[in-house]
């Protein structure tokens, strides 16, 4: 179960799960699929409210990215009201442990190979 806060709106979480499900993508792609039904300047602020909560990255030309934060709050890993993880992953309260573990490994491998990238190792 997702803990919201009463500063997200539902449009929201139709933002991250879009993002989640498509890859980077900015406000005229959301718009343009009609998954969310308000305009493209409402998906851009909204969007940018959830850059300055942590649950997206730009990552330049309007285009964002979700972020771990924003990853486990789809799974109910992180509770938005009070701005913080939920450290009890149990079930029974929404997220899945291999979810979580799922999301630390990428959020690693991620970090390792932009490191890789920096120092220009090669296979």
């Amino acid at each position: 179960m997702r803990k919201t806060s009463e500063s997200m709106s539902k449009w929201d979480e139709r933002i991250l799960e879009y993002i989640e499900d498509n890859g980077p993508t900015a406000p005229k792609q959301i718009s343009d699929c009609h998954y969310i039904h308000v305009t493209r300047q409402h998906i851009s602020n909204r969007m940018k409210y959830l850059e300055e909560k942590g649950y997206l990255n730009p990552l330049g030309n309007g285009v964002y990215n979700i972020t771990k934060r924003g990853r486990l709050y789809l799974a109910g890993g992180y509770d938005a009201e009070r701005e913080e993880y939920i450290e009890n992953y149990n079930p029974s309260d929404g997220i899945r442990n291999y979810e979580h573990m799922l999301i630390e490994l990428e959020t690693k491998i991620d970090a390792l190979m932009q490191l890789r990238n920096e120092t220009g190792e090669e296979d």
